[in-house]
This record gives C-alpha cells, structure tokens and sequence, in this order.
C-alpha cells in the first residue's frame, strides 16, 4: 500500500509533536526534581546551623554530597545550596 506525502508529513509531524511534548514534560519534571531539592537542602542546612559547632576543614575532608552552604544573589534573583562533588548528579541539584 502507498502512502501519499500528505500522510507522510501528518505522521512526521505527529511524531515530532510528541517529541517536543515529551521533551518538556522530562524538562519540567527535572525543574520540579531540582526545586524539591533546593527547598529541602535549605531546611537542612538551616537547622544543622543552629544545631552543630564550628568546625574547619582540616578537622575532616567533607564527603561527596555534603551540604556546605548556601548562596544568595538577591540582585539576580539566584539563591542554591553548595554541594560538595562534581559529579553530574551533584551539579545538577546544586552549585
């Protein structure tokens, strides 16, 4: 059976409709991932505040993963936690 080229864009640009849908829907859900993140993080970094002693970094080495602080940029409207690490994982959550 043949197809006419009427079909074949209908069904190409079906196949990128649901592309580009897919694609913000994994973008989205990442942005929502990474807030989640962010909001928790600060919640945790602010109570451990209160809560531990002051220590240097020649005490201990931190871990990968370790929450080490927060950074504000009122001006810019930019506010993260800081993450010890560089693997993706890490720089994907956080500065």
């Amino acid at each position: 059976m043949r197809t006419t080229r009427g079909q074949s864009l209908k069904w190409g640009s079906s196949v990128l409709v649901t592309f580009g849908l897919t694609a913000l829907i994994w973008d989205g859900a990442s942005l929502v991932r990474m807030h989640l993140y962010q909001e928790q993080s600060t919640a945790t970094l602010d109570h451990k505040n209160l809560l531990r002693p002051v220590k240097t970094m020649a005490d201990s080495p931190p871990k990968v993963g370790t929450l080490l602080g927060s950074i504000s940029i009122p001006r810019v409207r930019v506010s993260s936690v800081i993450v010890e690490g560089t693997d993706d994982h890490t720089l994907t959550l956080s500065v």
